[in-house]
């Protein structure tokens, strides 16, 4: 898995696509508090106020950090300077890193990356994508895909990892 990891006094920024055993590991494991799409389930998209909600038994701030808008918002409520969080999942670096701009906020990012082979990491996406059924956009046509098929179709990424640590969403 790849990794992006911002420190933020006791909030850690952290980017993983396939990230479902890592809510896992963190919350039941570890007692975290996490932000990411799980938050805002249960009807807390439009909270105004930041919060520490209980999902299944694991916590959670009620915002977004893994989409731009749930970033947006997530800086307008002050989530760096908050406290609330331990760690945050995210794919969007450069927008993760504007939660560190508030007027107010006295706390300071630091960031480190731990990356995975992007083949290696294709694969293992697509062995995920196949099985992955508890996930929110559990997609049915991996389930007898071949490896070779997920590879030539639009499915199969294009060195996400690259695009995102560049800033670059497209290319030739």
């Amino acid at each position: 898995m790849t990794y992006c990891i911002i420190l933020v006094t006791k909030v850690y920024m952290i980017e993983n696509y396939s990230h479902t055993n890592n809510y896992i590991l963190y919350n039941n494991c570890v007692g975290l508090v996490e932000v990411n799409e799980i938050g805002v389930s249960d009807g807390h998209k439009n909270d105004e106020t930041l919060t520490v909600v209980t999902h299944d038994g694991s916590q959670y701030v009620n915002v977004d950090t893994t989409t731009q808008n749930g970033i947006k918002h997530a800086k307008e409520l002050h989530l760096a300077s908050s406290g609330l969080a331990d760690v945050a999942m995210t794919s969007y670096l450069y927008d993760a890193a504007t939660l560190f701009t508030n007027n107010d906020n006295t706390v300071h990012g630091k960031c480190f990356t731990l990356l995975r082979h992007p083949i290696k990491r294709a694969v293992s996406l697509f062995y995920y994508l196949k099985v992955s059924t508890w996930e929110m956009d559990y997609n049915s046509i991996f389930k007898d895909m071949s490896l070779e098929e997920y590879a030539r179709s639009k499915w199969c990424e294009e060195n996400w990892m690259a695009r995102f640590l560049t800033n670059e969403q497209k290319g030739p």
